[in-house]
């Protein structure tokens, strides 16, 4: 996804985050536990869950993307 802010000349300003899986399988025991698999380089079936905080990474973009929004009026450029 991309948003762009713009308003006059200046910098750019970007800010980037991810939503990816990681080949672990998930052995907590507990109902939500992730179940789902993806194929790995070699062509492999494997288990994947998301184990680093992806959550973290989005609410932590999602605010500084709110913040920007809200104060693009006292930037200038684009972000």
């Amino acid at each position: 996804m991309v948003g762009v802010l713009r308003n006059g000349k200046g910098p750019t300003v970007l800010l980037r985050t991810e939503l990816d899986a990681l080949p672990v399988e998930e052995k907590t025991g507990l109902p939500y536990a992730s179940t789902a698999t993806g194929v790995n380089p070699q062509d492999r079936t494997v288990p994947v869950m998301h184990a680093c905080g992806h959550d973290v990474h989005m609410a932590g973009w999602t605010g500084a993307a709110t913040l920007l929004a809200r104060i693009k009026d006292r930037c200038a450029g684009r972000c």
